[in-house]
């Protein structure tokens, strides 16, 4: 599942797909190292055990890449500080019980600071 067209903004924040030209206007490293930043120790705590045990530039790609074949990753950034805060994960499941439809469930992590 590709959304591109879930690109929206609020007063506060800017949401992209992760791998839009526009999501990475930041004064921050590539997604990668976006990625690592923000999937600290205490974030990752309330996540799946597999997303746990620290997350280096190079294990972020390959995270990057399972969240791709599992579905559309939008990148939330602070509009005015430009900071990566978060991560929305859409992600399709079959819905046999739903009269033979489609699911889109949502997950999402925050970084570190912004839950502070």
């Amino acid at each position: 599942m590709k959304c591109e067209a879930c690109a929206f903004e609020t007063e506060r924040l800017l949401v992209r797909e992760w791998h839009s030209p526009s999501a990475l206007d930041l004064p921050q490293r590539d997604l990668a190292g976006v990625v690592a930043d923000m999937l600290t120790e205490v974030v990752a705590r309330s996540l799946p055990p597999s997303w746990q045990d620290g997350f280096s530039v190079e294990r972020a790609r390959r995270w990057i890449e399972e969240r791709d074949d599992d579905g559309t990753t939008l990148l939330v950034v602070d509009r005015s500080t430009r900071q990566a805060v978060g991560l929305m994960i859409l992600f399709e499941m079959d819905a046999e019980a739903a009269a033979g439809g489609t699911e889109v469930r949502l997950g999402y992590l925050l970084a570190e600071p912004a839950a502070a």
